[in-house]
């Protein structure tokens, strides 16, 4: 991953483009974009493998990103792949635990990346923009859990 020279300005543009920004205010996107940082990965890119534990979650603002889980044979199997507007990593950034999956771009992407430390920053430094992140981290976990727990009942 390579950082990219961004403004706050250009930043919050970049989120403020994005589907994922939908909960936020003008005003808080601003203040967001203070805490996150741009990158670009390219094509075949590895954001992070699983069992690393780095805590930092991404929103893919272009581009596409690949979850792959290793089977009991360590071999990678393809999940699913995640688009502009959507993130991933949020459970991380909440527990500090080992990754669950890799992640690897499908194509040239850009991202937005929010690390653990920045996300407790902002909670200190900004109560109320903090509880609108943590609620909206709380709903994307929520549907990923009810829509793991639909698949999981298809296979029984």
């Amino acid at each position: 991953m390579t950082p990219v020279a961004a403004s706050q300005q250009d930043k919050a543009e970049m989120l403020d483009g994005s589907p994922w920004s939908h909960d936020f205010s003008w005003e808080q996107l601003l203040s967001l974009a203070s805490y996150m940082q741009a990158l670009k990965l390219r094509d075949g890119g590895t954001v992070f493998r699983e069992h690393d534990r780095p805590p930092y979650m991404c929103v893919v603002i272009t581009g596409q990103v690949t979850v792959l889980k290793e089977d009991a044979d360590k071999s990678l199997k393809e999940l699913v792949h995640i688009g502009p507007g959507k993130a991933f990593g949020e459970i991380a950034v909440i527990d500090s635990q080992p990754r669950s999956a890799t992640i690897r771009a499908a194509k040239d992407s850009s991202l937005m990346v929010l690390t653990q430390e920045s996300l407790k920053q902002l909670c200190r430094e900004q109560p109320e923009l903090g509880n609108v992140l943590l609620w909206k981290l709380a709903r994307v976990l929520g549907g990923r859990l009810r829509q793991t727990s639909g698949a999981l009942v298809e296979r029984l």
